[in-house]
């Protein structure tokens, strides 16, 4: 059986736009965590801000030609659902009231990659 074009690019168009929405979640949600649950300083925030973006930028850089090898469906749904996970302890923790800065942190760098 033939595989239509058509329906391949529908299903990586329907993945394309879970990504998106998962990463536009994290970009919104640990900031969000920060000033709510910690009362972050500006200090903090920027420090936030900046380890998205150079966790982003070193992830390209490094895992860039890894991933190029790999099968990109695959690599796009494990780190969809790490990113969902790591964004599920952060609310739990929030929950719990043992959220940290440096957790936040960590939370941007893992779902920035």
């Amino acid at each position: 059986m033939t595989r239509s074009p058509a329906r391949d690019f529908h299903r990586v168009l329907a993945a394309e736009v879970v990504s998106n929405f998962g990463a536009m979640l994290s970009r919104v949600a640990i900031p969000w965590l920060a000033t709510l649950a910690l009362d972050a300083s500006p200090l903090a925030m920027g420090a936030l801000v900046v380890a998205d973006v150079a966790a982003g930028a070193v992830a390209a850089l490094v895992l860039g030609t890894l991933i190029d090898r790999a099968g990109k469906r695959a690599v796009m749904v494990i780190t969809d659902l790490l990113r969902a996970a790591v964004l599920a302890l952060l609310a739990w923790l929030a929950y719990q009231d043992a959220l940290a800065m440096w957790m936040l942190v960590a939370g941007a760098v893992a779902s920035a990659s």
